[in-house]
């Protein structure tokens, strides 16, 4: 059950009853020509949430309802980290809140996930801190509120949206504390400076 497909798309209508219309656009760089192109889908999916148009909702693949709805709304108004996203700094580099720019990792990257860079802009920073505000720098994003499965099957969200500013060699803190748990799977991605300096691991 674990593997179906599980997708991110938008609502733009929700007129019928507990069924909502889901825009899926895929964004992806074309073989011949080499530029990043968009693609869109509309599906039909069963909503017992009671999903508002616009609503950022993901949905999973399901046994056919009817002849041609076989997805349900599974979570809604789904938090992702994109263009624009904002998120808090959970170290001590100065730097509050960061507005993203743009997800590291090839042009059609278009989400933020635990232990992915980010490029953003600095929204909000103390007086005094090393890192100023309008600052360009890279963090990694560290908590996610969006909830997500592990490889194990469990699952696991954060109270809120948090990244660490990263120094010039990618991969090691500006900052020399770091506040807040952070997820273990930036073990993973090497990031072990962090995991060393946040006060719990999850």
């Amino acid at each position: 059950m674990n593997n179906r497909r599980r997708i991110v798309g938008k609502v733009t209508s929700n007129k019928m009853t507990k069924t909502v219309v889901v825009e899926i656009v895929r964004k992806f760089r074309h073989p011949l020509y080499k530029k990043v192109v968009y693609s869109s889908k509309r599906v039909k999916a069963h909503d017992e949430i009671g999903c508002q148009v616009g609503d950022e909702v993901q949905i999973v693949e399901s046994a056919p309802i009817s002849r041609d709805k076989r997805w349900v709304v599974e979570i809604g108004r789904v938090i992702m980290i994109q263009h624009e996203s904002r998120m808090k700094v959970a170290d001590n580099s100065g730097a509050r809140e960061l507005l993203v720019i743009h997800v590291m990792g090839g042009s059609t990257r278009r989400y933020g996930h635990i232990g992915d860079v980010v490029v953003a802009t600095v929204k909000s920073a103390a007086p005094q801190g090393a890192v100023k505000k309008g600052e360009v720098v890279h963090a990694v994003i560290v908590r996610l509120t969006k909830e997500w499965r592990r490889e194990d099957g469990s699952y696991i969200r954060f109270d809120d949206n948090a990244a660490v500013i990263l120094d010039a060699d990618g991969q090691n803190p500006r900052g020399t504390r770091i506040f807040g748990p952070v997820a273990r799977e930036l073990r993973d991605k090497q990031f072990m400076k962090i995991v060393s300096l946040a006060p719990e691991v999850l």
